[in-house]
């Protein structure tokens, strides 16, 4: 991939409301799973290369309607873990059924593991992206890129060793 850093601030959801471009650290295993996805414009040395990290259906065009390819994950995934279950003669689905659970949801839990992990808010925080935890600190703490990508690291290694993935 090429460098996030060098994405303009407008590229990114948060530099339009911002003016700010964002780093976004990626841990072993998300990186092996972007990957893997298909590209249409792959070459970086093509004219039209297509910078986005998941690129959409349109020449050097970014996926949208995210939340139209996850609906369709979703019920793929509790559709076929309903078929396991039923295979086995459970009267329950195994708990990888996903039906309700919403993109959201996942930052939850990738912030909720880091927090079960026991890194700091503050690291938290710039995990998320989040500008402001509402206190007088933030104005005097920063943090060095160090801690956060081994936060990241850690917590993406975590969530990838339960999803039994690599974690390099």
């Amino acid at each position: 991939f090429r460098s996030l850093a060098t994405i303009p601030p407008h590229a990114h959801k948060t530099g339009r409301k911002t003016g700010k471009s964002r780093i976004v650290y990626l841990c072993p295993a998300a990186v092996t799973l972007l990957r893997a996805l298909p590209r249409f414009d792959a070459d970086p040395e093509a004219k039209d290369f297509n910078p986005h990290v998941i690129v959409g259906e349109r020449k050097g065009a970014a996926l949208v309607q995210l939340q139209d390819v996850w609906e369709r994950l979703r019920k793929a995934v509790t559709d076929r873990a309903k078929h396991e279950a039923k295979e086995a003669k459970k009267k329950t689905a195994p708990a990888v059924a996903i039906e309700d659970v919403t993109i959201h949801d996942l930052r939850r839990t990738f912030a909720s593991v880091a927090a079960d992990l026991g890194h700091p808010e503050l690291i938290i925080k710039a995990l998320l992206g989040h500008q402001s935890l509402g206190s007088v600190t933030d104005v005097y703490t920063r943090l060095s890129v160090d801690p956060i990508r081994a936060a990241v690291n850690e917590v993406g290694g975590t969530i990838a060793g339960w999803l039994g993935l690599s974690r390099a």
